[in-house]
Parts: structure tokens; sequence; C-alpha cells
């Protein structure tokens, strides 16, 4: 196929302008893009614990994201500091394991109530995530911040997360 230009410099700024304009209207409306509040990829920036009278904060975690569909979630991350070693032919399995440990993720569907935070896991890396039940979560916005926060009285523990959004 051969595409002839026009000589006049006029003619081809005007196919240009009508090229770069049509590309533009593949953008879909902003209509089309994603509404609710939770929608998007969160990253993890702050991990705090309260274990009865002991307090400790995480402000520079290891990586953690967030995401949220219109339904769905998943939550990938590493609850501990520090960077863990790669893997060698000499790695032991109780190494591997201690790797593994520290890895968190799920995915499933949500809901959210006013400022409650309704998750259903239905794939985990740990089996008993997936026993069918769901878990409720407390969040609060401070600005473009998300914190989600659990409270677990049974074990007499408090874990907030801090995100921000990334996309």
């Amino acid at each position: 196929m051969t595409v002839l230009l026009p000589r006049n410099r006029t003619h081809h700024t005007m196919i240009v302008c009508v090229v770069v304009a049509a590309m533009a209207g593949c953008e879909p409306a902003p209509s089309d893009r994603p509404t609710g509040p939770l929608e998007g990829v969160w990253e993890v920036i702050e991990r705090s614990y309260q274990r009865g009278d002991s307090t400790w904060v995480v402000n520079d975690p290891e990586p953690g994201l967030y995401l949220f569909s219109k339904t769905h979630y998943g939550v990938q991350e590493i609850r501990e500091s520090g960077p863990r070693p790669l893997f060698t032919d000499q790695t032991t399995a109780a190494e591997r394991l201690a790797a593994f440990e520290v890895y968190h993720g799920h995915t499933g569907i949500y809901r959210l109530e006013g400022s409650t935070l309704w998750i259903t896991p239905s794939l985990a890396k740990g089996p008993n995530t997936m026993d069918g039940g769901t878990s409720s979560y407390r969040i609060e916005w401070e600005g473009e911040l998300l914190r989600v926060i659990r409270d677990a009285p049974a074990e007499a523990e408090v874990r907030e997360t801090t995100l921000r959004r990334v996309e």
C-alpha cells in the first residue's frame, strides 16, 4: 500500500492534526473510567502495629500492592522488613520456606459500606484464608492516602496499612 502525502505544507499539517485528533478520540471517555473510590492500584507506604502495650511503625516497608476493580481486589505484599536473599543452588528448604513465610497474597471480591471494607478471599497463598469467610477492615481517607485498619481483638492487635494510589 502506498501512502501519498501532499506536497503542500498546509495540507500536511491538516492531515497530522486530523490523525492526532482521531487518536485522541480513542481514549476512553472519563465516564468509562473507574469511578469507585477504591478502584485502582495502591502501594504500601507505611505499616504500623499495636499489640498490648507495644506499638511500632515501619516507615519504609517492603513492596506491597493493593489492586481494586469494580468488584474484585488483590493484595500482594511482603510483611517483614529487609530484603529477602536470592535463591542459589545452595539455598536450603528451610531458607526457601522462610522467604515465602513473609509473603502475603490473596484475591477475591469486596464491597465497601461507608468506612467498612468487606473482603471475601477466593484465592490465597495460605489455604486457611480461602475458607469462604469474610473479613472487615475500617478505612480512613487522608487526602490521597488510604489507611486500612484491621482490629483483631482475639489477638489483641491492631494493624494499620497506609496506601498511596499509583494508578
